[in-house]
């Protein structure tokens, strides 16, 4: 998966590399969605970062078993 045409910003890779790595790797998203999540990711709250981040290791541990 190329990431070339995605702009994440600094901040971002910064604070969440862990969180831009789920978001790169996740099968359910495409790269629009995930250019969106980029996007807001420095705008979002503690809470909803860590839901988003929930979510995607659920989704990234199903895939595994």
């Amino acid at each position: 998966m190329s990431n070339t045409k995605l702009n994440i910003p600094e901040s971002v890779k910064a604070k969440h590399p862990d969180l831009v790595t789920l978001i790169l790797e996740t099968k359910s998203m495409d790269d629009d969605e995930r250019q969106y999540w980029f996007n807001i990711l420095p705008i979002m709250k503690d809470e909803q970062v860590e839901k988003l981040r929930n979510i995607l290791e659920t989704e990234k541990n199903k895939i595994a078993q």
